[in-house]
């Protein structure tokens, strides 16, 4: 039920500003449930040669804009990519939401403007379809759009938040959320890696803004889960194969990577990784079988959310994900997108 997933958390370990990269604490789990505390630019001691890190290569792009309508006022944020035309169009939030009408047109700069083609009477979004296609469109935002804080961070973005609120190995641009377990790698802990004996790998996962809604249903299973597309190429699929083979860790950084994998994983039942584009709703909880992560390095999340749940079923079970949240709170762990991490290993 909705109410085990639940816990208290002091407002104040809402992390509202990042550490340096590397600075933050973890907390390492390993497979008999037992804690280990640390630095993460020290989490480089907790992988053996031959592992994988599997990271999401995901840029954030700018998708907060301001806009006007009729000559008033209208920000809009993006929420969801379409595919299904020529140019850029978008699930999108709007304020004031009455503003956008079927068929009005937003101007948001000289160059930049859209048209609203549908609207959803349920989630209070809007589809907009911009008059550019994507290379310039993106170029555009660039120019214009302002980076997508989460809702729990209460203050406005600075223009350090364009680039600690990326990762320093993002380059598929897409996401309008960052892989937030991947902000704590700096270019240095990532050669420290390799020079172990770590591959590392990566998959692409475009972050939708679903990805912070709390569950609302009391029943689980009656959960609705966002869509998400995610990528993953032929030579990951060759470095995790090998991996498996040779009984080495795939770790997967963050909730996006781990999704990623076992979205394909379930793809290809019965057989070995293959090269895989699709959407992905994979709702994780207590019982699922994993078939690729072996370990997950990841943030801690907001209590009732989808990622809280898909840590305790990483943990096999509820007691241990609110045992490991009720530790991290004890020792003031900061929590959410610029928080502390935690590494987890199945086995």
């Amino acid at each position: 039920m909705l109410k085990d997933f639940d816990f208290e958390l002091p407002h104040d370990l809402i992390a509202q500003h990042p550490l340096p990269r590397g600075k933050s604490k973890v907390i390492c789990v390993d497979n008999q449930k037992n804690f280990e505390e640390s630095i993460f630019e020290d989490i480089h001691e907790f992988f053996n040669p031959g592992d994988v890190m599997v990271l999401n290569n995901t840029k954030v792009i700018p998708s907060y804009l301001s806009g006007n309508i009729n000559d008033s006022e209208i920000t809009v944020n993006l929420i969801n990519r379409c595919n299904d035309k020529i140019n850029e169009t978008w699930e999108v939030l709007s304020k004031p939401r009455k503003k956008l009408v079927l068929s009005s047109t937003v101007n948001f700069s000289e160059k930049l403007s859209g048209k609203v083609i549908e609207k959803y009477n349920k989630n209070d979004m809007d589809v907009i379809e911009f008059n550019l296609p994507s290379e310039e469109f993106y170029k555009e935002l660039d120019l214009i759009g302002s980076v997508p804080l989460p809702q729990y961070i209460k203050r406005p973005a600075s223009t350090t938040d364009s680039t600690t609120y990326q990762t320093v190995f993002s380059t598929v641009k897409g996401s309008v959320a960052a892989p937030t377990a991947g902000l704590h790698f700096t270019t240095d802990l990532l050669e420290i890696l390799k020079d172990k004996g770590v591959q590392i790998a990566y998959i692409t996962l475009h972050i939708g803004s679903g990805t912070f809604l709390p569950v609302r249903t009391e029943k689980i299973s009656d959960h609705k889960m966002h869509s998400e597309f995610y990528n993953i190429d032929q030579d990951t699929c060759d470095i995790i194969n090998e991996t498996k083979a040779k009984q080495k860790k795939v770790v997967g950084i963050g909730t996006t990577s781990l999704r990623a994998l076992e979205s394909a994983a379930n793809f290809c039942i019965g057989e070995k990784l293959k090269p895989h584009s699709n959407y992905t709703n994979l709702f994780i909880t207590e019982g699922y079988e994993f078939k690729i992560v072996d370990s997950l390095i990841t943030n801690f999340h907001l209590p009732k959310s989808t990622l809280f749940m898909l840590v305790c079923a990483f943990l096999g079970g509820i007691d241990n994900g609110q045992k490991l949240y009720r530790y991290a709170i004890d020792n003031k762990y900061r929590f959410f997108s610029y928080g502390d991490a935690c590494f987890i290993n199945r086995k």
